[in-house]
Protein backbone atom coordinates (compact mmCIF):
# COMPACT_ATOMS: atom_id res chain seq x y z
CA UNK A 1 0.00 0.00 0.00
CA UNK A 2 1.11 3.77 -0.36
CA UNK A 3 0.07 6.28 1.68
CA UNK A 4 0.55 10.07 1.19
CA UNK A 5 -1.49 12.99 2.96
CA UNK A 6 -3.37 15.84 2.98
CA UNK A 7 -5.40 18.75 5.51
CA UNK A 8 -8.87 20.67 6.03
CA UNK A 9 -10.77 22.86 4.01
CA UNK A 10 -13.13 21.99 1.25
CA UNK A 11 -14.67 25.31 0.73
CA UNK A 12 -12.23 27.42 2.52
CA UNK A 13 -8.42 27.33 3.97
CA UNK A 14 -8.43 26.80 7.20
CA UNK A 15 -6.24 28.43 10.03
CA UNK A 16 -2.93 27.13 9.79
CA UNK A 17 -2.86 26.33 13.51
CA UNK A 18 -6.19 24.03 12.71
CA UNK A 19 -5.06 22.70 10.05
CA UNK A 20 -1.66 21.45 11.83
CA UNK A 21 -3.93 19.92 14.40
CA UNK A 22 -7.03 18.18 12.67
CA UNK A 23 -7.07 14.47 11.87
CA UNK A 24 -6.50 13.44 8.40
CA UNK A 25 -9.15 11.89 6.47
CA UNK A 26 -8.35 8.58 5.25
CA UNK A 27 -9.51 7.94 1.24
CA UNK A 28 -8.95 3.94 0.56
CA UNK A 29 -8.10 4.43 -3.31
CA UNK A 30 -7.03 1.86 -5.85
CA UNK A 31 -5.51 2.70 -9.30
CA UNK A 32 -3.34 1.00 -11.55
CA UNK A 33 0.06 3.45 -11.60
CA UNK A 34 1.25 3.96 -14.96
CA UNK A 35 1.78 7.22 -16.73
CA UNK A 36 -2.01 8.01 -16.55
CA UNK A 37 -1.39 8.44 -12.86
CA UNK A 38 0.76 12.19 -13.39
CA UNK A 39 -2.00 14.28 -11.75
CA UNK A 40 -3.17 11.59 -8.79
CA UNK A 41 1.05 11.45 -7.73
CA UNK A 42 1.64 14.86 -8.11
CA UNK A 43 -1.56 16.22 -5.74
CA UNK A 44 -0.10 13.60 -3.39
CA UNK A 45 3.50 14.77 -3.55
CA UNK A 46 2.51 18.51 -3.14
CA UNK A 47 0.01 18.03 0.11
CA UNK A 48 -3.36 19.21 -2.41
CA UNK A 49 -4.79 16.40 -0.58
CA UNK A 50 -3.18 17.37 2.87
CA UNK A 51 -4.62 20.98 2.09
CA UNK A 52 -8.38 19.61 2.43
CA UNK A 53 -7.81 17.51 4.88
CA UNK A 54 -7.08 13.79 3.11
CA UNK A 55 -4.93 11.33 3.19
CA UNK A 56 -4.45 8.88 0.27
CA UNK A 57 -4.27 5.18 0.63
CA UNK A 58 -3.54 3.39 -2.28
CA UNK A 59 -4.03 -0.34 -3.24
CA UNK A 60 -2.75 -1.14 -6.47
CA UNK A 61 -5.28 -2.77 -8.80
CA UNK A 62 -5.50 -3.74 -12.50
CA UNK A 63 -8.33 -2.23 -13.70
CA UNK A 64 -12.12 -0.92 -13.08
CA UNK A 65 -13.67 -3.93 -13.50
CA UNK A 66 -11.56 -5.32 -10.22
CA UNK A 67 -12.47 -2.47 -8.51
CA UNK A 68 -16.35 -2.39 -9.17
CA UNK A 69 -16.97 -4.99 -6.55
CA UNK A 70 -15.23 -3.32 -3.59
CA UNK A 71 -16.45 -0.18 -4.46
CA UNK A 72 -20.26 -1.46 -4.61
CA UNK A 73 -19.34 -3.00 -1.03
CA UNK A 74 -17.44 -0.10 0.21
CA UNK A 75 -14.25 -1.80 0.92
CA UNK A 76 -13.01 1.00 -1.26
CA UNK A 77 -13.61 4.98 -1.36
CA UNK A 78 -12.23 5.39 -4.82
CA UNK A 79 -11.45 3.42 -7.68
CA UNK A 80 -9.31 5.12 -10.61
CA UNK A 81 -10.25 2.69 -13.71
CA UNK A 82 -10.38 1.80 -17.28
CA UNK A 83 -13.38 1.50 -19.35
CA UNK A 84 -13.85 -2.21 -20.79
CA UNK A 85 -16.56 -4.88 -21.40
CA UNK A 86 -15.55 -6.66 -17.74
CA UNK A 87 -16.49 -3.26 -16.13
CA UNK A 88 -19.96 -3.71 -18.49
CA UNK A 89 -20.96 -6.81 -17.65
CA UNK A 90 -20.09 -5.85 -13.85
CA UNK A 91 -22.83 -3.02 -13.59
CA UNK A 92 -25.17 -5.32 -15.21
CA UNK A 93 -24.50 -7.99 -12.89
CA UNK A 94 -25.61 -5.10 -9.95
CA UNK A 95 -22.63 -4.06 -8.59
CA UNK A 96 -23.21 -0.39 -8.11
CA UNK A 97 -21.07 2.99 -7.92
CA UNK A 98 -20.66 6.34 -9.24
CA UNK A 99 -18.38 7.77 -11.86
CA UNK A 100 -18.02 11.45 -10.94
CA UNK A 101 -15.22 12.47 -12.58
CA UNK A 102 -12.47 12.02 -15.72
CA UNK A 103 -8.89 10.30 -15.07
CA UNK A 104 -7.71 10.00 -18.07
CA UNK A 105 -8.92 10.57 -22.22
CA UNK A 106 -6.79 11.01 -25.47
CA UNK A 107 -7.70 14.13 -26.79
CA UNK A 108 -5.81 15.47 -29.94
CA UNK A 109 -1.75 14.95 -29.26
CA UNK A 110 -2.68 13.05 -26.54
CA UNK A 111 -2.41 9.72 -28.91
CA UNK A 112 -1.85 7.44 -25.83
CA UNK A 113 -2.63 4.46 -27.84
CA UNK A 114 -1.35 3.61 -31.05
CA UNK A 115 -1.62 1.06 -33.76
CA UNK A 116 2.05 -0.64 -35.06
CA UNK A 117 2.95 -2.70 -38.09
CA UNK A 118 5.94 -4.73 -38.57
CA UNK A 119 8.90 -2.41 -40.45
CA UNK A 120 8.68 -4.66 -43.68
CA UNK A 121 4.31 -4.87 -43.86
CA UNK A 122 3.05 -2.05 -46.23
CA UNK A 123 -0.45 -1.06 -45.27
CA UNK A 124 -1.81 1.46 -47.97
CA UNK A 125 -5.94 1.15 -45.99
CA UNK A 126 -7.44 0.29 -42.99
CA UNK A 127 -8.92 -2.53 -45.72
CA UNK A 128 -6.03 -4.43 -46.23
CA UNK A 129 -5.98 -6.04 -42.96
CA UNK A 130 -8.17 -8.26 -43.79
CA UNK A 131 -7.04 -12.02 -43.41
CA UNK A 132 -3.92 -10.83 -41.41
CA UNK A 133 -2.55 -10.85 -37.99
CA UNK A 134 -3.39 -8.70 -35.57
CA UNK A 135 -2.69 -7.88 -31.70
CA UNK A 136 -4.10 -6.62 -28.62
CA UNK A 137 -3.79 -7.19 -25.34
CA UNK A 138 -7.26 -8.82 -23.91
CA UNK A 139 -10.71 -9.05 -25.59
CA UNK A 140 -12.67 -6.61 -24.18
CA UNK A 141 -9.64 -4.16 -23.03
CA UNK A 142 -9.73 -0.51 -24.64
CA UNK A 143 -6.95 -2.09 -27.29
CA UNK A 144 -9.60 -4.36 -27.96
CA UNK A 145 -11.98 -1.33 -29.12
CA UNK A 146 -9.52 0.84 -30.50
CA UNK A 147 -8.71 -2.01 -33.19
CA UNK A 148 -12.34 -2.91 -33.68
CA UNK A 149 -13.43 1.14 -34.40
CA UNK A 150 -10.21 0.92 -36.76
CA UNK A 151 -11.26 -1.91 -38.68
CA UNK A 152 -14.83 -0.41 -38.73
CA UNK A 153 -13.25 2.66 -40.45
CA UNK A 154 -12.24 0.37 -42.89
CA UNK A 155 -15.18 -1.43 -44.00
CA UNK A 156 -13.96 -4.60 -41.89
CA UNK A 157 -14.96 -6.42 -38.17
CA UNK A 158 -12.24 -7.81 -35.96
CA UNK A 159 -13.68 -10.93 -37.43
CA UNK A 160 -11.91 -10.39 -40.84
CA UNK A 161 -8.53 -10.48 -39.34
CA UNK A 162 -6.93 -13.28 -37.06
CA UNK A 163 -6.53 -11.98 -33.47
CA UNK A 164 -3.90 -12.41 -31.69
CA UNK A 165 -3.89 -12.02 -27.63
CA UNK A 166 -0.21 -10.77 -26.20
CA UNK A 167 0.81 -8.80 -23.17
CA UNK A 168 2.20 -5.67 -24.15
CA UNK A 169 5.93 -6.09 -23.46
CA UNK A 170 5.82 -8.90 -26.27
CA UNK A 171 4.81 -7.01 -28.77
CA UNK A 172 8.82 -5.85 -29.82
CA UNK A 173 9.58 -9.74 -29.89
CA UNK A 174 6.55 -10.46 -31.86
CA UNK A 175 6.64 -7.86 -34.75
CA UNK A 176 10.35 -8.73 -35.06
CA UNK A 177 9.50 -12.54 -35.05
CA UNK A 178 7.00 -11.68 -37.68
CA UNK A 179 4.43 -13.22 -35.43
CA UNK A 180 2.05 -10.50 -35.84
CA UNK A 181 1.48 -7.93 -39.06
CA UNK A 182 0.15 -5.12 -36.72
CA UNK A 183 -0.46 -4.90 -33.34
CA UNK A 184 -2.54 -1.86 -30.83
CA UNK A 185 0.40 -0.67 -28.33
CA UNK A 186 0.11 1.26 -24.82
CA UNK A 187 2.57 3.53 -23.67
CA UNK A 188 5.11 3.10 -22.71
CA UNK A 189 5.24 0.09 -25.39
CA UNK A 190 4.34 2.60 -28.26
CA UNK A 191 7.52 4.32 -27.13
CA UNK A 192 9.40 1.22 -26.17
CA UNK A 193 8.63 -0.69 -29.66
CA UNK A 194 9.67 2.21 -31.87
CA UNK A 195 12.86 2.64 -29.77
CA UNK A 196 14.12 -1.24 -30.21
CA UNK A 197 13.49 -0.43 -34.12
CA UNK A 198 10.63 -3.41 -34.27
CA UNK A 199 7.84 -1.24 -35.71
CA UNK A 200 6.37 1.20 -37.50
CA UNK A 201 4.19 3.80 -36.24
CA UNK A 202 0.97 3.28 -38.61
CA UNK A 203 -1.41 5.91 -36.00
CA UNK A 204 -2.50 6.82 -32.87
CA UNK A 205 -5.87 7.06 -31.80
CA UNK A 206 -6.65 10.09 -30.57
CA UNK A 207 -6.75 11.02 -35.00
CA UNK A 208 -9.86 8.26 -35.23
CA UNK A 209 -11.20 8.36 -31.64
CA UNK A 210 -10.65 12.10 -30.67
CA UNK A 211 -11.31 12.61 -26.94
CA UNK A 212 -11.78 8.58 -26.06
CA UNK A 213 -13.24 8.27 -22.51
CA UNK A 214 -10.39 5.62 -21.61
CA UNK A 215 -10.21 5.82 -17.47
CA UNK A 216 -12.64 7.73 -14.94
CA UNK A 217 -12.90 8.42 -11.07
CA UNK A 218 -15.36 6.15 -9.12
CA UNK A 219 -16.73 6.20 -5.95
CA UNK A 220 -18.74 4.18 -3.52
CA UNK A 221 -22.36 4.97 -2.93
CA UNK A 222 -21.38 5.58 0.93
CA UNK A 223 -18.45 7.58 -0.40
CA UNK A 224 -20.98 9.49 -2.42
CA UNK A 225 -23.60 9.80 0.43
CA UNK A 226 -20.68 12.55 2.30
CA UNK A 227 -21.09 15.01 -0.60
CA UNK A 228 -18.20 17.68 1.55
CA UNK A 229 -15.97 14.47 1.19
CA UNK A 230 -15.91 14.11 -2.72
CA UNK A 231 -16.10 17.79 -3.40
CA UNK A 232 -12.83 17.83 -1.47
CA UNK A 233 -11.15 14.79 -2.86
CA UNK A 234 -11.73 16.11 -6.38
CA UNK A 235 -11.04 19.50 -5.81
CA UNK A 236 -7.60 18.39 -4.54
CA UNK A 237 -7.09 16.22 -7.57
CA UNK A 238 -8.20 18.50 -10.01
CA UNK A 239 -5.17 21.12 -8.79
CA UNK A 240 -3.07 19.06 -9.96
CA UNK A 241 -4.29 18.56 -13.51
CA UNK A 242 -2.70 21.69 -14.90
CA UNK A 243 0.87 21.35 -13.63
CA UNK A 244 0.68 17.22 -14.09
CA UNK A 245 0.43 18.15 -18.21
CA UNK A 246 4.00 19.66 -18.54
CA UNK A 247 6.84 16.78 -17.65
CA UNK A 248 8.51 18.78 -15.62
CA UNK A 249 11.75 17.33 -13.85
CA UNK A 250 9.25 16.86 -10.51
CA UNK A 251 6.54 15.32 -12.59
CA UNK A 252 8.92 12.56 -14.14
CA UNK A 253 10.42 12.08 -11.26
CA UNK A 254 6.98 11.52 -9.05
CA UNK A 255 5.78 8.78 -12.19
CA UNK A 256 9.33 6.99 -12.49
CA UNK A 257 8.96 6.57 -8.89
CA UNK A 258 5.45 5.22 -8.81
CA UNK A 259 5.96 3.20 -12.10
CA UNK A 260 9.60 1.62 -12.01
CA UNK A 261 9.69 3.36 -15.68
CA UNK A 262 13.16 5.11 -16.48
CA UNK A 263 12.63 9.29 -16.96
CA UNK A 264 13.70 8.50 -20.47
CA UNK A 265 11.37 6.87 -21.36
CA UNK A 266 8.94 8.86 -19.60
CA UNK A 267 9.93 12.05 -21.75
CA UNK A 268 9.36 10.18 -24.91
CA UNK A 269 6.27 8.82 -24.21
CA UNK A 270 2.73 10.34 -25.03
CA UNK A 271 0.57 10.65 -22.00
CA UNK A 272 -3.02 10.69 -21.97
CA UNK A 273 -4.82 13.62 -20.91
CA UNK A 274 -7.75 14.99 -18.54
CA UNK A 275 -10.43 17.39 -18.92
CA UNK A 276 -9.59 20.14 -16.70
CA UNK A 277 -13.13 20.88 -15.12
CA UNK A 278 -13.07 17.07 -14.64
CA UNK A 279 -16.33 16.23 -16.72
CA UNK A 280 -16.86 12.69 -18.17
CA UNK A 281 -17.09 12.20 -22.11
CA UNK A 282 -20.58 9.98 -22.01
CA UNK A 283 -20.83 9.75 -25.26
CA UNK A 284 -17.52 8.01 -25.51
CA UNK A 285 -18.22 5.58 -22.91
CA UNK A 286 -21.67 4.68 -24.22
CA UNK A 287 -20.05 4.33 -27.65
CA UNK A 288 -17.23 1.69 -26.17
CA UNK A 289 -20.41 0.31 -24.37
CA UNK A 290 -21.89 -0.62 -27.99
CA UNK A 291 -19.08 -1.85 -29.77
CA UNK A 292 -18.59 -4.39 -26.95
CA UNK A 293 -22.23 -5.29 -28.09
CA UNK A 294 -21.54 -5.97 -31.10
CA UNK A 295 -18.42 -7.82 -30.09
CA UNK A 296 -20.24 -10.25 -28.38
CA UNK A 297 -18.60 -9.57 -25.05
CA UNK A 298 -21.13 -7.60 -23.34
CA UNK A 299 -25.18 -9.06 -23.64
CA UNK A 300 -27.07 -6.78 -21.34
CA UNK A 301 -26.47 -3.17 -22.09
CA UNK A 302 -26.46 -0.64 -18.97
CA UNK A 303 -27.39 2.61 -18.68
CA UNK A 304 -24.40 4.50 -18.55
CA UNK A 305 -26.86 7.95 -17.28
CA UNK A 306 -27.79 6.26 -14.50
CA UNK A 307 -23.88 5.88 -13.21
CA UNK A 308 -22.25 9.22 -13.75
CA UNK A 309 -23.00 11.93 -11.38
CA UNK A 310 -20.99 14.80 -12.19
CA UNK A 311 -22.54 17.28 -9.58
CA UNK A 312 -19.58 16.84 -7.12
CA UNK A 313 -17.02 18.28 -9.33
CA UNK A 314 -15.89 21.84 -8.80
CA UNK A 315 -18.03 24.78 -9.99
CA UNK A 316 -16.45 27.17 -12.39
Amino acid sequence: MTTAAAAPAATGPAPAGEAASAPLRKVKLATSLNVTSAPLLLAMERGYFRDVGLEIDITPMTGGAEMAAPLSTGELDVGTGGISASLFNALARGVDMKIVADFSRMTPGHGFGAFLVRKDFEMPSIASLRGQRVGFNNPGAPCHYMVGRMLESGGLTVNDVEVVNMPFNTIPGALSKREVDGVCAAEPWVTNTLRTGDGRLVMTYDDLLPNMQVSVIMISNQMAADRPFVERFLAAFLRAVPESREKSPEVLESVARATGLDVATLRETIWTDLDGDGRVNVDSIKDQQDFFIRAGLVQKPVDIDRYVDLSYLPRR
